[in-house]
């Protein structure tokens, strides 16, 4: 709501540009403002995946998983620019080539600063223990903390679940970006700002999944 759907739209053309028959055709449908039924089958899956895996979340883990999931997006944003070229010379995202260095680098090293320093915070505050003693009868990396530290119990297996966090997190992101870089690669012959919206949106949807697998 806050961005207006800016990523979403982005997503939505996409996935209609993905059925054409070639790159130029591809572009072409992507510069179309209306929304085909690859573009609603789209965000209607995104819409879903994001819904059902903050329903699964514990009440006291939603707040986090929607500041790291949307964190990690906007730093998903300056991936693809990074090892792709525009894939229009005319289009908005022309701008973000060459993406200098220096940005790119503290862009990234921020975004994962401040998710590392709110988990960790997190994992201080009063939530977390009753948080973790919640999802412990079920927890898959219970067995993983009894491996690692034999006679560790709460605040390790809480210190653990937030490295979990972290760890998954980092992979669903690069996950997300891989999937893109590639696809657009392949299909587009480089990044467009429709391709950028679609990468933030897919990274949320992989890292709020992510989160599901503490259950």
């Amino acid at each position: 709501m806050l961005t207006g759907g800016l990523h979403e739209d982005g997503l939505a053309d996409l996935a209609d540009g993905c059925g054409g028959p070639s790159r130029e055709r591809r572009l072409e449908i992507m510069r179309d403002s209306r929304i085909g039924s690859y573009g609603v089958l789209a965000l209607s899956l995104s819409l879903l995946v994001r819904a059902s895996s903050l329903a699964a979340l514990p009440a006291g883990m939603v707040l986090l998983a929607l500041v790291v999931s949307g964190c990690l997006a906007r730093a998903a944003l300056l991936v693809l620019p990074a090892f792709l070229t525009p894939a229009r010379p005319d289009g908005l995202a022309r701008s973000l080539s060459p993406l200098p260095r220096t940005p790119f680098w503290l862009g990234l090293i921020l975004a994962g600063a401040s998710v590392g320093a709110l988990a960790w915070l997190w994992a201080d505050g009063p939530c977390v223990m009753s948080l973790w003693n919640s999802i412990q009868p079920s927890g898959k990396i219970l067995s993983l903390s009894r491996q690692i530290w034999p006679h560790a119990s709460g605040f390790y297996d809480a210190r653990l679940m937030v490295l979990h966090i972290g760890l998954l997190s980092v992979a669903a992101t690069l996950a997300a970006c891989g999937l893109v870089t590639v696809a657009a690669r392949r299909l587009l012959g480089g990044y467009t700002g429709d391709v950028l919206g679609a990468v933030a949106v897919l990274t949320e949807c992989f890292v709020l999944a992510s989160f599901t697998t503490l259950l």
